[in-house]
């Protein structure tokens, strides 16, 4: 990721570590044990730190133990929050300078353009290395040749956007990354009944998330939905709390690290 020379502030690297060697160290922790956990879709934070980076060994130190399992394509997915729904998701261009800056050495995955419900941003549009940019050393490191498509969905119904998602036809070889977080902004005991209400209903395959529990209920429904269509079996590896100081009280956001299992 050395030719990226903007960052979104999504990332913060431990003191003595680059990022090259941490990300190395995050997919190098599990056993050989783990092979048998074939993971095609996932649910990672939206943002990468020493807090939440356990979610992401749990799901790409799996990953990186499946050297069976080929990954042809990824899908990223994730939320434009607080958007009203127009049914779309929209991806980048071919010539969107800033995503190819994050990814200099990976194609990305074109659409044909303004084909419903897929639509194409602009040339400059940043939004796509924002929300996408813990998720990117990653899939940089573990599927260097795989084609990559990140999607961005406004207010959209999860039923939606899994039923877009099948018209790209995705096929074993293919993993789908849903980045994102539960709830925001709420205090711990807030956050905590919130949070078990989600992951109750991801692991009950249930797309009934409500959006009075999380502005991403769209997203994560989605994700329920696709695994619904591939027989894939929820689990959640991981979840945590990461606080940040209010001007009052102690607010924390709600993450996970959850796979679907062949």
């Amino acid at each position: 990721m050395t030719a990226n020379t903007k960052t979104y502030g999504k990332i913060s690297i431990p003191a003595g570590k680059n990022l090259d060697e941490w990300i190395t160290e995050l997919t190098s922790d599990y056993s050989a044990v783990y092979v048998t956990e074939k993971i095609r879709g996932a649910i990672i934070p939206d943002t990468l730190s020493a807090d939440t980076a356990p979610m992401f060994s749990e799901i790409f130190s799996r990953l990186s133990h499946s050297p069976d399992l080929k990954t042809e394509r990824v899908v990223l997915l994730s939320g434009l929050q607080n958007l009203p729904s127009s049914g779309s998701l929209f991806y980048p261009c071919q010539e969107n300078v800033i995503f190819q800056r994050v990814l200099p050495a990976m194609d990305l995955l074109a659409l044909l353009p303004d084909t419903p419900p897929f639509h194409e941003t602009g040339r400059d549009n940043e939004m796509f290395a924002e929300r996408f940019e813990a998720a990117l050393p990653f899939i940089e490191k573990l599927f260097p040749d795989a084609a990559v498509l990140p999607l961005l969905a406004d207010g959209t119904k999860g039923s939606k956007i899994s039923k877009a998602l099948k018209k790209i036809d995705i096929r074993r070889n293919d993993l789908v990354i849903c980045v994102t977080a539960m709830s925001q902004g709420l205090s711990r005991s807030e956050a905590n009944n919130k949070d078990a209400a989600i992951m109750t209903s991801i692991l009950a395959q249930a797309d009934n998330i409500s959006p009075a529990d999380t502005i991403n209920a769209n997203v994560l429904n989605a994700m329920t939905c696709y695994s619904l269509s591939r027989r894939l079996v929820p689990h959640i590896f991981k979840n945590d709390h990461i606080g940040s100081c209010g001007s009052s009280r102690i607010r924390v956001n709600g993450y996970m690290g959850t796979g679907y299992l062949l």
